[in-house]
């Protein structure tokens, strides 16, 4: 499996539209590449997976030239004219202060279009492509909207059993990011700061093992990334914002109890099950938490990833 291969296939995934329609979902292209080479992928699988995939994408359209992201936060349009920008800034600044300053603005809206915009920056950064880096920021800026959070101190996984002692809660939007803005209009989108990153990771993976939800799954997967792709100098800026989106994101999938973990889902897309198998790769390397070796042995029992999937780690754990 060459990085040669892998960097030459994001730069060229980056002709894509962050989202495709007419659903409006988010490109997974990226991601994914960049899991199945952590995972052992050979080049030709990448290949076949992007040739594959990207019959599903949409090259953006030409936009008006931008000199400030920041007039630009929640625009969509703006998205080639960002990718371009970044992509200059890079190469004349470096990638890690462009990164910082992005950043240092957009984390307040994390959850936003599902955690992908952070997902794709973490997959960007580990995997080292400037190209793709520029493009997950410019996707960062234009999904931004401004979001509650605090720096006050909570205990994450007391306030999630609070949140389901008290009950799900009646909200009118039929879509994740949708209902993540009602709480914003309602008042009740919650706010406050873990202790540390690996606190944040482990209740999130209780929150999926607890849940089986879709979108429970991208609590582990955009935790990983932060991980990945926020300076140090931000870190406690960024718990603070993921602790209020983990905490928005059980609010939206209605409270569920985190007490008990459910089997591995019979059925998960290709694309979200190589991406968790990548994060759980990732996370048990810096935490060591065997619940992420289990949930890999898992989904590979389960035939939802490939048997070559972290054949070397499954190894070395057995």
């Amino acid at each position: 499996m060459s990085s040669a291969c892998l960097r030459d296939l994001l730069r060229c995934g980056t002709k894509f539209a962050p989202r495709y329609e007419p659903v409006s979902n988010s490109d997974h292209l990226p991601m994914v590449l960049a899991a199945m080479h952590g995972l052992g992928a050979d080049d030709l699988a990448l290949q076949q997976f992007q040739d594959r995939y990207s019959k599903r994408l949409q090259p953006w359209a030409l936009s008006d030239l931008v000199t400030d992201w920041r007039s630009n936060l929640g625009n969509r349009r703006a998205y080639p004219a960002l990718l371009e920008l970044f992509s200059r800034q890079i190469e004349t600044r470096g990638q890690q202060q462009v990164i910082r300053e992005v950043l240092a603005t957009t984390l307040q809206g994390v959850a936003l279009d599902a955690f992908h915009p952070i997902i794709r920056l973490g997959y960007a950064v580990e995997f080292d492509t400037p190209e793709e880096v520029a493009a997950a920021l410019a996707y960062m800026v234009t999904a931004h909207r401004d979001m509650p959070f605090s720096r006050s101190s909570v205990d994450l996984r007391s306030q999630l059993d609070a949140q389901v002692s008290q009950g799900p809660l009646a909200l009118e939007g039929n879509r994740f990011t949708v209902s993540l803005k009602e709480l914003v209009t309602k008042g009740l989108y919650p706010a406050g700061c873990s202790s540390e990153l690996a606190e944040v990771a482990a209740v999130a993976l209780d929150v999926y093992l607890a849940t089986r939800n879709f979108f429970a799954l991208h609590l582990v997967t955009s935790t990983q990334a932060m991980r990945c792709a926020v300076p140090l100098d931000l870190q406690a800026y960024a718990i603070a914002c993921q602790t209020g989106a983990i905490l928005a994101s059980h609010l939206v999938l209605q409270s569920p109890s985190i007490s008990q973990p459910l089997p591995i889902p019979d059925q998960l897309d290709p694309e979200h099950a190589l991406k968790y198998a990548w994060s759980c790769v990732s996370e048990f390397r810096v935490y060591g938490d065997g619940r992420y070796v289990d949930e890999i042995r898992g989904i590979r029992d389960k035939g939802l990833v490939p048997k070559w999937v972290a054949r070397d780690l499954l190894s070395e754990t057995d």
